[in-house]
């Protein structure tokens, strides 16, 4: 008996061991949002901050589709989600204004890296784009969004950058990203759905004067209303 005990046990053992290294993991589900009715501002690109002066937006629809600003040109095109899983297609329509070349050579990393995202992940009003290897783009969620942070009444605008959700009481048109960034150097610059704006602006705690006779302007034409 001596014998078999000692030759019994160790064979349990063995075979305990053997189930709990074969026993497989449980699978862990990636947390996802509803990407759908968010909007983002760009904070990094290919790990580096966006060109000064430059507001980089992402607007996804309700209806599939996704829409914003390079920094140049407004883009449209579709998008699908499947949990974490992103895709954007190439752009469907674009305007076609001349920046400089710093500006350009962002908007067409930005529109690669929106292109070849394959997954994200968002946290609170950060959202992030992958190829699966590396983070492509980060942003920061637009006013009213995911974030739902509101600033405080005296609130230095200063370096925020910010898209219009509703004008004059009304919803902002669809596909058209209209967007405000102040600079830190008392310029205010932005887009207003068709064409690009750059003046100056004034605060004083909850005050606020923004110039029109030193703006500057493309003159693009583009559809009604």
């Amino acid at each position: 008996m001596k014998v078999i005990t000692r030759i019994v046990l160790p064979l349990i053992t063995l075979f305990l061991l053997a189930a709990c290294q074969q026993a497989p993991a449980p699978p862990q589900e990636e947390a996802s949002i509803d990407l759908a009715g968010t909007s983002w501002v760009l904070s990094s690109l290919n790990g580096k901050l966006p060109q000064a002066e430059t507001a980089v937006t992402l607007q996804f629809g309700t209806d599939g589709s996704v829409y914003g600003t390079d920094g140049c040109n407004q883009y449209n095109t579709t998008y699908t989600q499947d949990g974490a899983n992103l895709t954007i297609n190439q752009p469907a329509a674009s305007t076609m204004m001349a920046c400089e070349e710093a500006v350009m050579n962002q908007a067409a990393a930005y529109m690669t890296a929106l292109t070849d995202t394959t997954n994200f992940t968002a946290a609170g009003n950060q959202l992030s784009l992958s190829n699966g290897e590396q983070v492509l783009a980060t942003f920061v969620a637009g006013t009213g969004d995911a974030a739902e942070v509101e600033p405080e009444p005296d609130t230095d605008l200063a370096g925020t950058n910010w898209i219009l959700t509703t004008l004059n009481g009304a919803p902002a048109l669809t596909e058209t990203a209209v967007t405000l960034q102040f600079g830190t150097d008392g310029t205010v610059s932005g887009t207003d759905g068709c064409n690009r704006f750059s003046t100056s602006y004034a605060q004083d705690g909850t005050n606020l004067t923004i110039e029109q006779s030193t703006g500057i302007s493309t003159l693009m034409a583009c559809e009604e209303p």
